[in-house]
């Protein structure tokens, strides 16, 4: 994946933005997103005040990765900067390249 947005055919990339607390320096998301460069083709969900997305996904650091594969299973689950080459590699192996 590079920074032009562009994955893999079959891939689909979903953020979920949890800083929505107005104190925050990353709020509002769209415009700190907007900011990092972060591609505009992904969509972006904006989670609620109490975290039910980030909850559910089971956060435990930022940035987070959830990678799901095409049967719905968590496939694997990664904190905190992860090289571009090293996510690409793990996204590889879950798609089967």
């Amino acid at each position: 994946m590079g920074k032009d947005g562009k994955t893999p055919t079959g891939i689909d990339v979903i953020a979920v933005a949890t800083g929505t607390d107005p104190a925050n320096p990353n709020y509002p998301p769209s415009e700190w997103l907007a900011r990092e460069g972060f591609p505009a083709l992904w969509p972006v969900i904006a989670d609620s005040n109490d975290k039910k997305a980030a909850n559910a996904f089971g956060l435990s650091g930022y940035p987070y990765f959830v990678l799901v594969d095409a049967q719905g299973k968590v496939f694997k689950r990664l904190s905190g900067e992860i090289p571009m080459d090293e996510l690409t590699s793990i996204i590889n192996q879950m798609i089967g390249a």
